[in-house]
C-alpha cells in the first residue's frame, strides 16, 4: 500500500519529462533520448512545501507500472515546452514547423489519464494546458496569431521568464 496519504508527510508532486531525441549533432549521449525537466519547475514545487520528482517513461518490460507510479505520487504538473502535435489531436500541421513532439504528447496524456482515473489532481502549465485538453477531447489552434485568435506573440526567448499571469488554485 502506498504512504501518499500519510498525514504530516510532504505531498509528491511528478513532473512530466521534457525530451531529447537521440541526436547525431549532440556532442554525447548521441543514439540516445534524455529526459529533462526546467530547474525552475521543481524549485517552484519545493517552494510550496512538496517534493518534486522527475517522470521518466514507463515501459512493460519491467516490473514497475505505470499505476505504481501513480500511486506513489500525490499530483501531476506537467510544464511547458513545445506545442502538442497536430496530429495528436486528429488535424494535419499547417505547417511542417508545428510538428511538436508525439512521443511527448502519448506519454504526457498517459500520465493525465492514469492520474485522473486515480482522483489524482493535475496542474497544467502552458503546453501542460494544452495536454490537458486534448487528453480529454478538445483541439487547439495551432498558431494563435496564424489563425487570427490574436496578435499576441506568446514563444518569445527574450520575454520567456517574464510571460507570465497569476493564477488561483482552489480545492476540488
Amino acid at each position: 500500500m502506498s504512504d501518499a496519504a500519510v498525514p504530516g508527510r510532504p505531498p509528491r508532486i511528478g513532473i512530466s519529462a521534457c525530451f531529447f531525441h537521440p541526436d547525431d549533432q549532440r556532442p554525447i549521449f548521441k543514439g540516445k533520448t534524455l529526459l529533462y525537466l526546467e530547474q525552475s519547475m521543481a524549485f517552484w514545487v519545493q517552494s510550496g512545501g512538496a517534493i518534486a520528482y522527475l517522470i521518466p517513461t514507463v515501459r512493460p518490460a519491467g516490473p514497475v507500472t505505470l499505476d505504481d507510479v501513480v500511486a506513489d505520487l500525490d499530483g501531476l504538473l506537467l510544464h511547458g515546452g513545445a506545442d502538442v502535435c497536430p496530429r495528436t489531436y486528429g488535424e494535419v500541421p499547417l505547417r511542417p514547423e508545428w510538428e511538436g513532439d508525439e512521443v511527448r504528447d502519448r506519454y504526457e496524456i498517459e500520465l493525465v489519464r492514469a492520474f485522473h482515473a486515480a482522483g489524482k489532481p493535475v496542474l497544467g502549465i502552458c503546453r501542460g494546458h494544452q495536454v490537458l485538453n486534448v487528453a480529454f477531447g478538445g483541439t487547439l489552434y495551432q498558431d494563435l496569431v496564424a489563425q487570427g485568435v490574436t496578435e499576441r506573440v506568446h514563444r518569445d526567448a527574450d520575454v520567456y521568464d517574464r510571460n507570465l499571469h497569476e493564477v488561483d488554485v482552489v480545492a476540488g
